[in-house]
């Protein structure tokens, strides 16, 4: 990994280093899980994250009962001696419920026992962690807030559910998916209005409303970045 070609760092050109103390790295996903698409994304951010930032702390949900090893994270913090993983519990309340983020960070806890100073910088990654992005956001602002979509899960589960539709198939979460899509319809775009800076994995010339797209440019200026999918660069 030390062979990567950093010029290739989709996040290289997005900050000034010298105005944050740390990258505070909020995660969907239990990093020490097993992997999935959404667990390489996370490992290849926080590896092109620890070569911009003296420190990244990577906060995530701790789910992992089974302690499955996950060789890729060894060989990264292996490497990358300036990153630091701080399990939390994810979110049992009844808020954690509504907002349909039960298997995410419970934010309150990991503010109640770690310090973020007002020059950390915030990176909130995917739609999922909407209600850890809005505390934040309450509690702290936009200053040093920023978002990364893991890609869009309005679309997703219409998809899902149109697929379903056509095909007759009696799929068992058509309930929870339709009422996630109803959910997402309005926070997935929250996301991005209270957030500094935005990243989108999808090149721009593949999002077909060119409206949208106006409307986000609109509000952001030039703090929406595309081609921001990390795992596409990770060696």
């Amino acid at each position: 990994m030390s062979e990567i070609n950093l010029n290739l760092n989709p996040y290289q050109s997005s900050f000034f280093t010298k105005k944050y103390n740390r990258c505070i790295y909020f995660s969907p996903e239990d990093i020490t899980d097993k992997l999935s698409g959404g667990h390489v994304e996370v490992l290849s951010d926080i590896y092109f994250l620890s070569r911009i930032f003296n420190r990244v702390e990577v906060v995530y949900p701790l789910k992992n009962k089974k302690e499955i090893k996950n060789n890729l994270l060894e060989k990264i913090l292996t490497e990358c001696q300036n990153i630091d993983i701080v399990p939390i519990n994810t979110n049992k309340s009844l808020l954690g419920f509504l907002f349909i983020s039960s298997n995410r960070i419970d934010i309150k806890k990991y503010i109640s026992n770690n310090k973020i100073n007002i020059n950390d910088l915030l990176f909130v990654s995917c739609h999922r962690n909407i209600l850890l992005h809005l505390i934040i956001f309450f509690r702290y602002g936009t200053k040093n807030l920023v978002f990364k979509s893991h890609g869009s899960i309005i679309k997703h589960n219409l998809d899902n559910i149109l697929s379903c539709l056509r095909l007759k198939y009696p799929d068992k979460f058509i309930i929870k998916r339709i009422i996630s899509f109803i959910f997402y319809l309005f926070f997935e775009n929250l996301s991005y209005l209270i957030s500094k800076k935005v990243f989108l994995m999808r090149d721009k010339k593949n999002i077909k409303n060119i409206f949208y797209i106006f409307l986000l440019k609109y509000k952001l200026k030039n703090n929406l970045i595309f081609n921001c999918a990390s795992s596409f660069f990770f060696p």
